[in-house]
């Protein structure tokens, strides 16, 4: 079974609320192995040994993404990974929520 690691920083928890729907999806519908990893508390020299496929999410506030992940992206060495990346902005979160409101 493929393993993917999704490192995910956030502020306010819409980020993580989000990597878990992406876990769930990879889950039911094409049966990968995920987890999920904080980017705060994550051991990421013991992520990027074990895990080849990478998903990495940010929360953006005011354009800037989460530090922690910044630094991940930034400094780490990704060489022989698939690596995609995803964020998170309010607005996104606003636009979900007048949809909502139309139906």
């Amino acid at each position: 079974m493929t393993k993917v690691a999704i490192i995910f920083g956030t502020r306010k928890g819409m980020t993580r609320k989000s990597a878990e729907i992406i876990a769930d999806i990879l889950k039911t519908k094409f049966k990968l192995d995920i987890a999920l990893f904080n980017a705060k508390k994550a051991k990421l020299k013991d992520i990027l040994e074990e895990y080849e496929n990478l998903i990495i999410g940010s929360g953006i506030a005011m354009g800037f993404w989460v530090r922690t992940v910044k630094k991940i992206v930034q400094k780490k060495d990704f060489t022989n990974k698939k690596v995609a990346l995803f964020v998170c902005s309010g607005l996104a979160g606003d636009a979900l929520k007048a949809n909502d409101k139309e139906e």
